[in-house]
C-alpha cells in the first residue's frame, strides 16, 4: 500500500513537472512557429510571412528551463500567457524593446536589463514591435525549485516565494544587467564547447547566471536592514574612485594610491567598492579593461597585441584568455568580424 502511494505521489509530481513545462508551448503556439529538433536544445524557428529568428530552450532540470531568444517580427504582434501555476521568471533584454502588462501592471523591457518576477494568478501579455530585433535570454523556474535555492542561502525562510511576493499576485525586480551577468550571457549565447559537453556547459553556465541574478535582485530587499558603511560624501568618493580607474586603465592606481586620491583609507575603499559595484576594486579594473578592448577591437583600428597593450596587458596571451573567458569568443575572432 504504501509503495502503491508513493508511486502515485511520484506520477502526480511528475505531471506537475511537465505542465510546468508545457507553459512554453502554450505561449509560443500562438506564432505558427516551426521545430527543429536539435541535438542538445529545443528549437523553434519563425515562419517567414511572420518575420525571422528562433526561440531555443534546454531543460536544466525538472521545473527549471533557460531559453533563448533571437527574432524579428514584420509587423506589431501581441502574446498573451495565462498562468495558474505559481512561478519565477528572469528575463534579460540584450537587444530590442518591449512592453510586458501583467494583470493590470505594466513594465517596460529595455535592452541591457535584467527583470525578477515572481507571479501567481498572473494574465501577462507582451507587445511585439514590428521591425526591430530582439534578443532575451530568460530562465523561469517552479516555486518548490527557487525556494530550495533560497532555503539553502536564508534558512530562516525570509527569502522563500511566499515571503517576498506577500498578499499580492505579482512581484518585479528590475536592474541593469551587471558585468559579470554580461559575461556569463555572452558565454551562453557563444558556447565555446563542442559536444558531448555542451550541454553540461549550458547547464553549468545557467546555473551560475541564476546565482548570480538572485544574489543581485534580492539582496538588498532582503538585507535592507543592513546598513551602509558609507558616510556623507563617502559615497561619490566611490564613484570618483571608479572615474579615476577609466581613466588609467593602461597604468591604474594601486589601493594605496587610489585610496589617497579619493581621501579614503583603504579598508572604507574597498568596502565601499563591493557594496556601491558589487565587485572589487581589482575586478572592476579587469571589467574596464575588457570592455574598452572590446570597443577598440569593434573598430579594427589596431591589433590584438595593441588592444592589449592600450589597456594595460603587457601579455597578449593572458588578455586573450581574459577575454575569451568574459565574451565566449577569441579577441581576433571579433577582430576579424
Amino acid at each position: 500500500m504504501a509503495r502503491r502511494r508513493a508511486a502515485e505521489g511520484a506520477r502526480a509530481m511528475e505531471q506537475l513537472e511537465a505542465d510546468f513545462h508545457v507553459h512554453f508551448y502554450d505561449y509560443f503556439n500562438q506564432l505558427d512557429l516551426i521545430k527543429d529538433n536539435g541535438a542538445y536544445m529545443e528549437a523553434y524557428y519563425l515562419p517567414e510571412q511572420a518575420g525571422e529568428g528562433s526561440l531555443r530552450r534546454l531543460i536544466i532540470k525538472p521545473g527549471l528551463e533557460l531559453i533563448l531568444s533571437d527574432y524579428c517580427f514584420w509587423s506589431d504582434i501581441t502574446t498573451t500567457f495565462k498562468g495558474d501555476e505559481p512561478m519565477i521568471e528572469l528575463n534579460y533584454c540584450l537587444e530590442g524593446h518591449g512592453i510586458i502588462d501583467a494583470s493590470g501592471h505594466s513594465a517596460d523591457i529595455r535592452q541591457n536589463d535584467c527583470q525578477l518576477w515572481l507571479l501567481k494568478d498572473v494574465e501577462a501579455s507582451m507587445v511585439h514591435l514590428a521591425n526591430r530585433r530582439a534578443s532575451f535570454v530568460g530562465l523561469r523556474m517552479k516555486v518548490d525549485v527557487f525556494d530550495n535555492y533560497m532555503q539553502a542561502c536564508y534558512p530562516d525562510g525570509r527569502s522563500g516565494f511566499s515571503y517576498i511576493l506577500g498578499s499580492g499576485h505579482l512581484r518585479i525586480y528590475q536592474q541593469t544587467i551587471s558585468p559579470g551577468i554580461q559575461a556569463i550571457i555572452q558565454q551562453i549565447m557563444h558556447c565555446p564547447r563542442h559536444e558531448p559537453f555542451k550541454r553540461i556547459y549550458m547547464e553549468s553556465k545557467a546555473l551560475e547566471l541564476l546565482w548570480l541574478s538572485l544574489e543581485s535582485c534580492l539582496q538588498e530587499p532582503i538585507d535592507r536592514h543592513k546598513s551602509s558603511i558609507l558616510r556623507g560624501g563617502d559615497l561619490e568618493k566611490i564613484r570618483a574612485a571608479k572615474r579615476i580607474l577609466e581613466e588609467r586603465l593602461e597604468h591604474p592606481p594601486t589601493l594605496l594610491e587610489l585610496s589617497r586620491l579619493i581621501g579614503l583609507n583603504d579598508y572604507k575603499l574597498k568596502a565601499g567598492f563591493k557594496e556601491v559595484f558589487d565587485t572589487t576594486v581589482f575586478g572592476a579594473l579587469r571589467e574596464l579593461r575588457l570592455e574598452r578592448a572590446k570597443q577598440y577591437l569593434e573598430a579594427g583600428r589596431m591589433n590584438v597585441s595593441e588592444v592589449a597593450l592600450s589597456v594595460g596587458y603587457s601579455n597578449p596571451g593572458y588578455f586573450s584568455e581574459a577575454f575569451c573567458k568574459k565574451y565566449g569568443v577569441k579577441p581576433k575572432l571579433l577582430l576579424n568580424r
